[in-house]
């Protein structure tokens, strides 16, 4: 099973918070409608992409939700929980070499991240590459993951 990377913190009495909610009660729909809202009031917002891109993940639309997470980068090129779930969202396409791209950078950014080492090697086992897989496990454990 692969992880999504989802931080809650918002600002009150917003869209953003409203999407927070319903993503985290499970209402997905509600969540990518509220944070389209605040996609269209505040087009520059990479949390709003970022937490819609989660909502279409959820809901199992993960070539949507890499268009979101794209955008996300786009505004806020160093959020690494943003690129590892592009990642994850990659490899549940068939984007192995994206995803594992992803992951990899992640990794370098961070390689402290456990999560990244976790979903690197779920990557790397899809793309036939157990070995690999096996020590970013081990990784992963000796991180806390």
């Amino acid at each position: 099973m692969i992880l999504l990377t989802s931080p809650f913190a918002a600002n009150a009495d917003s869209n953003l918070d409203l999407g927070l909610e319903k993503l985290r009660i499970g209402d997905y729909t509600g969540a990518i409608n509220a944070f389209t809202d605040e996609i269209k009031s505040n087009p520059y917002d990479a949390t709003a992409y970022d937490y819609r891109g989660v909502s279409k993940a959820k809901r199992g639309d993960f070539s949507g939700s890499i268009i979101d997470y794209t955008r996300s980068l786009e505004l806020d090129p160093q959020n690494n929980s943003t690129l590892s779930n592009r990642g994850i969202a990659k490899a549940r396409v068939g984007d192995l070499e994206g995803a594992i791209n992803d992951l990899e950078m992640v990794i370098s950014l961070d390689p402290e991240n456990g999560q990244a080492f976790f979903n690197h090697g779920v990557a790397m086992d899809m793309s036939g590459d157990l070995n690999t897989a096996c020590t970013d496990w081990d990784k992963a454990v000796e991180l806390g993951n």
